[in-house]
């Protein structure tokens, strides 16, 4: 049996907890039953991106997604994400497929356009 593709949203992280509940929300209703996808926050929020990926270890994954919640390329997109998972790679046998940053898809940029047409 093939394993299942586990997934990691990663935000920011907020001090506004509406924000955080909002997001965790978002998430939560992407896959609503799917206990593979779970969302970790770079800074101040629980649970913390590590936490939320080791979450996926704990359960067997070996392949886990991992899809930055930005929308610029900036330095959590260029450098915070992967030192995370370099840093879980050094003690964990996973792989990680990183995609793209939302703000890069183009589903996004379509939906922006439609929104100013």
């Amino acid at each position: 049996m093939t394993q299942p593709i586990h997934t990691t949203f990663i935000a920011h992280g907020y001090t506004k907890e509406e924000a955080c509940t909002y997001l965790l929300q978002l998430v939560g209703g992407i896959a609503p039953n799917n206990p593979n996808v779970n969302l970790g926050f770079l800074v101040i929020t629980k649970p913390l991106a590590t936490e939320a990926i080791l979450q996926h270890i704990e359960k067997g994954a070996k392949k886990i997604r991992i899809i930055p919640l930005f929308i610029a390329p900036g330095k959590h997109v260029s450098e915070d994400v992967p030192q995370v998972l370099s840093e879980i790679k050094k003690q964990h046998d996973v792989e990680f497929i990183l995609e793209d940053f939302i703000g890069n898809h183009t589903a996004y940029k379509d939906m922006l356009k439609r929104l100013v047409e």
